[in-house]
């Protein structure tokens, strides 16, 4: 049973590996961006691995120690993400900075303050309830200690990928060793039985033949068996001339 369960959360993995993530105008983003957990978001939103960026559960990516910014979404249409700065940049990713509690505006020009320009400030809304009682309360918290970076996803995904391999190689390597086992019982138990068939088999042994003696008849002897008759001498007549 544990087995299966592995097996089924091994393939969610994948399956959300292989989701394709969109920017805002629906082109495709590139490769690099990987769908971001339900652990951490409930919003189907996309973080790039390149920059190790984490997952926020205001639907923000965050590069730590630099700077939040807007990544893509898992819908092409963006009905599960929030929108952010939907028109600005809406081909690739941008920055966003908070400048208060719940007050963002779209960095465009990196090397400006967009935070200066307060009609430019818009809200995010909170994140959907889910099932886990540990989440804060605050939308903001950009660098949330709960927050897991894409890449270390990935590579727990792929690390969960080889050790599976791993297992079922050696659980077929025991079966293979099982029926190796099983015949050479087999082959064995086939030797005894005919070994002790062998051995029930009556042996004929020959019996000896007497010895051959000589049989004390005067200058005519003849070889005969010694539990046999003496044989008798004929006599010879001459016929007459």
């Amino acid at each position: 049973m544990k087995f299966i369960t592995s097996l089924l959360s091994l393939s969610l993995f994948r399956l959300t590996l292989a989701q394709t993530c969109h920017y805002p105008n629906g082109t495709e983003a590139p490769a690099r961006y990987k769908p971001c957990p339900s652990a951490n978001t409930t919003y189907s939103i996309c973080c790039s691995t390149d920059k190790d960026a984490r997952c926020l559960r205001n639907g923000l990516c965050s590069w730590v120690g630099h700077f939040d910014f807007r990544g893509a979404c898992t819908d092409e249409d963006w009905s599960g993400c929030q929108s952010i700065c939907p028109r600005a940049l809406n081909g690739t990713w941008v920055q966003v900075k908070e400048c208060a509690s719940n007050e963002f505006c779209c960095n465009l020009d990196q090397k400006k303050d967009c935070c200066k320009n307060g009609a430019k400030r818009f809200p995010l809304k909170a994140p959907e309830p889910s099932s886990s009682a540990s989440e804060s309360s605050s939308p903001s918290e950009s660098t949330s200690s709960s927050s897991t970076p894409v890449g270390a996803i990935v590579g727990g995904v792929i690390g969960g990928i080889a050790a599976f391999a791993f297992l079922l190689g050696l659980g077929w390597w025991f079966l293979h060793r099982k029926k190796q086992a099983e015949q050479s019982d087999v082959t064995h138990a086939y030797a005894s039985t005919k070994s002790e068939a062998d051995g029930l088999t009556p042996k004929v042994t020959p019996s000896p033949k007497p010895p051959l003696v000589e049989a004390d008849a005067g200058p005519g002897q003849v070889l005969v068996e010694a539990d046999a008759q003496p044989s008798q001498r004929r006599s010879l007549h001459e016929l007459p001339a």
